[in-house]
């Protein structure tokens, strides 16, 4: 979708990310692809001055020149990065992470912590393991404030929003069961037609693959077929917290 006013182009997803952005605030998008979040967000004076950052040469030479041709090069940097590395503490409020699956996005956490510390918060968009994500940020006492869930190009995608707390907040605060880690609370708690869409979707899958396992007797088809039951079973406890709230 291209917001007239601005001008830039965002896919569904992107748009989430950028409105998790909190206005005022300084943004480093980390992996940044094309550079278009960071240019979208200047243009529309979410952020003030943005640094846009990639591990690849082409990536970071395809957002300069995007860059260039919005005549943003005075608010938006550009920095060749493995992760946060090339960040210092105090340059920025907010950090993207998207499009990379959860175990790097945890990778790339825990090796920029310092420099997580000092943000106001993340903005995050794990392509695999959304569980762990969630898991990783609940046990190390930070706000998941938000998630909303996208459906693009026929795959479900999850946008967090994650406050960094000046004083992280006490694990007795924010109990988590495990059918909130697998699903998200405000996901569970929200029911955007996506998700409920998405779960719709999860559910028949699983039945349709254990049903057909169903049919062989090898031992890995029976562990396969433990875990489907386990997770359906999930998707049913899942069900049963939508319909109460």
């Amino acid at each position: 979708m291209k917001d007239k006013k601005v001008g830039v182009a965002l896919s569904k997803r992107l748009q989430v990310i950028a409105s998790f952005v909190t206005p005022g605030n300084r943004t480093a998008d980390i992996g940044c692809d094309h550079g278009f979040v960071p240019i979208y967000l200047v243009k529309k004076t979410i952020s003030p001055k943005a640094i846009a950052m990639d591990i690849g040469k082409g990536p970071l030479q395809r957002a300069a020149r995007h860059i260039q041709e919005y005549g943003l090069e005075d608010q938006i940097e550009t920095r060749l990065s493995n992760g946060m590395e090339q960040l210092k503490v105090g340059e920025v409020d907010t950090v993207i992470l998207s499009g990379i699956g959860g175990p790097l996005m945890i990778q790339i956490l825990e090796a920029g912590k310092e420099i997580v510390r000092s943000l106001k918060e993340l903005v995050l968009s794990p392509q695999s393991e959304i569980e762990q994500v969630r898991r990783y940020l609940v046990e190390h006492l930070f706000l998941i404030k938000e998630e909303k869930m996208v459906l693009e190009d026929g795959k479900y995608y999850v946008v967090m929003h994650v406050m960094v707390e000046e004083e992280p907040i006490k694990k007795e605060q924010e109990e988590w069961k495990n059918v909130e880690y697998r699903y998200g609370k405000s996901l569970l708690k929200n029911k955007e037609e996506v998700f409920l869409s998405y779960l719709n979707w999860e559910e028949r899958t699983k039945k349709q693959l254990l049903d057909k396992l169903k049919e062989t007797k090898t031992n890995r088809s029976i562990k396969r077929q433990e875990e489907l039951e386990s997770d359906l079973y999930m998707i049913q406890e899942a069900w049963t917290l939508i319909n109460k709230n």
